[in-house]
């Protein structure tokens, strides 16, 4: 890991984050306690705020308009809107071929990897893949 490296949010730790109930609650408390504490900068994928929105409605998210809300204007995390769909792209080729990746897993993948930004999720499958191939860096 980077020194001060920013991060890139996946919806596995928002979604555990505003929920109590969630298993990994207690993780995603002590992850942004370690994370105000370096001081370190968190970004969402707009792609990320689409899947959220979703997840958040279709589970009867208590207030998820509001988080809602604060995720697409900025006020949560840093929102970055550029994502331009290719098929030859490495989020492309890792959702064909990587086992339990989504579109979604793989386009925070590919974009970590550009950016230089480290992904902070608690899917297990998306994490191995992003530490077998930050690690080829």
């Amino acid at each position: 890991m980077v020194k001060n490296r920013r991060y890139l949010i996946d919806s596995s730790v928002v979604m555990a984050l505003f929920n109590e109930e969630d298993r990994q609650y207690k993780k995603a408390i002590e992850t942004f306690k370690r994370i105000k504490k370096e001081k370190r900068d968190i970004k969402i994928s707009c792609i990320t705020v689409v899947e959220l929105v979703s997840l958040m409605k279709y589970k009867k998210f208590d207030g998820w308009q509001k988080y809602c809300e604060k995720l697409v204007d900025g006020s949560m995390f840093l929102l970055d809107n550029a994502y331009i769909f290719d098929q030859n792209d490495l989020s492309w080729n890792l959702m064909m071929k990587k086992e339990k990746i989504g579109m979604v897993d793989a386009i925070e993948i590919e974009h970590c990897l550009q950016n230089d930004e480290e992904l902070l999720s608690f899917d297990e499958a998306q994490n191995k893949v992003w530490k077998e191939l930050d690690s080829k860096k």
